[in-house]
Parts: structure tokens; sequence; C-alpha cells
């Protein structure tokens, strides 16, 4: 069974030059991202963060928030996406239900990182997608430590994501994801869609939630396809995109 980690090393092989990700005016090939991802995870692993821990990540779509499936996948740290609409204490719940000690979060969210300072203790390392002064921010990983593979076994039935359910009719549960999980759903996909290599995916919904994580995107992935990822919905800005990057894929609401 090929695992998650298993997609981006190999992509990088196979399709170093091929687009992997276009996100705003950002364009990544398969090699840089596993490259980022590798590096990010060798750098998780030197704080001392480890398989099996828990880190959390409040931000709207971003490039950095699927390649942080990679980290995740190859280090066996579990990723926790949470809910940006939420309100701060909503998103505590999660953070501490979770027991998350790392939290990775976009500027824009500063505020309700302060207040978590303030009342969540389990919270050891916080660390900015951006580039913010004074702090050791994403690309610093990304920049000062190795690009080789983690070499950390990582089996079908290691953790790979906590997602957490709306709550609709009580507390919000976190759904247990492991890797066998996210292969059986990217293959079903592959097959039931007749998702093909040349395949470009437009995604539209949060990536905090299971139609921007499972549904196409890492069908995605496992299949070498181009993700162009949406900050936000907007209906113009999705026309565009897909006029431009010559879409083939996506998931819509229906309301």
């Amino acid at each position: 069974m090929a695992l998650m980690k298993d997609w981006f090393r190999r992509n990088a092989k196979r399709y170093p030059d091929k687009t992997a990700v276009v996100f705003e005016d950002v364009r990544l090939t398969f090699k840089q991202v596993n490259e980022r991802v590798n590096s990010v995870a060798n750098g998780l692993s030197k704080m001392g963060i480890k398989k099996g821990t828990r880190i959390a990540l409040l931000s709207e779509n971003c490039y950095q928030c699927l390649e942080l499936w990679g980290v995740a996948a190859k280090t066996g740290v579990i990723l926790v996406p949470l809910n940006y609409r939420l309100n701060p204490k909503e998103i505590e719940y999660q953070i501490r239900n979770a027991g998350a000690s790392t939290i990775f979060f976009q500027e824009k969210y500063n505020d309700v990182i302060n207040y978590f300072k303030t009342r969540l203790k389990s919270l050891k390392n916080y660390i900015p997608i951006e580039n913010m002064k004074g702090w050791k921010c994403y690309e610093d990983l990304v920049s000062e430590f190795s690009p080789e593979e983690p070499g950390i076994k990582i089996e079908e039935d290691t953790l790979l994501l906590l997602l957490y359910t709306s709550g609709t009719t009580g507390l919000p549960k976190g759904a247990m994801i492991t890797n066998k999980n996210v292969f059986a759903n990217a293959n079903s996909v592959v097959i039931g869609w007749g998702i093909r290599h040349d395949d470009i995916n437009v995604i539209t919904f949060p990536l905090y939630s299971t139609g921007g994580i499972v549904i196409p995107a890492t069908a995605c992935i496992y299949m070498g396809c181009t993700n162009v990822i949406m900050r936000r919905w907007d209906a113009k800005d999705f026309l565009e995109k897909v006029q431009k990057e010559k879409g083939t894929v996506t998931v819509l609401s229906p309301t």
C-alpha cells in the first residue's frame, strides 16, 4: 500500500518539474513541494516534535496547508486543521480536546493566538505561516533544515488527521483519520471519478473540511495531478481560475 508519505516522494521522482500546486502568485513543482515538506518535517523533529504529537493549524486555504499534510504523513505527527470561522472559545475546546502542543497559524488570527496564550498552557510552539517579525516562521523551517527524506517509519494504521465534526447536536468530535483511511479514500475517488494524471483540481472548500482535504485533493496528489488552491470561495475568482488554469475537477456546494 502506497501511503501519503510515498506519494510526495514518488511524484517528485516521476514528475519533478510538473506543477504540483498553484496558489495566487505561487507555483511549485512536485520536486519543490517534496523538498519543502521534508525541510519542515526535519525542522519539527529537531524541535522535539515527534511521531504522535498533535499539531494544530489555524489558517485560510494556502499551499502550506497542503504541505502540512505531507509533513504529517512523513513524520507521524497528527494534523488538526481548525475551523477558522468558529469563535475563539470553540477553537480552544478543539485544541484542548485534541491535546495539540504546537500550532501553525495565519497572521490575521494573531488576536486569537494571543487569547490562546493566556488560556492554553499546553500550547508550547506557535509558528506563523507568513513572515512575522520576532517569530520563527514556517519559511524559516523550509530554509534552515535539510530537504532529505526524514526516514521515519509510518504504518497504515498511523494516525494522520484529527478532523472535528460540526458539533450540531453536541460538542464537536475529533474523527481519527489514519493513513490507510486516506489511501482508501483516494483510491476510491480515483476509480469512481476517473481521475487522470493530467487532471487539474480547483480546491474551493476550506482545507479544514473533508470536502477540502479528501474529496478530491488527496486523490489528485496520489495521481500526480495539479491542485489549484483558492484562499476562500469567490464565484468570480473561481471562474477565472478554472479558465486560466484549465481546471477539470472540482467540488462545489449545491447551495
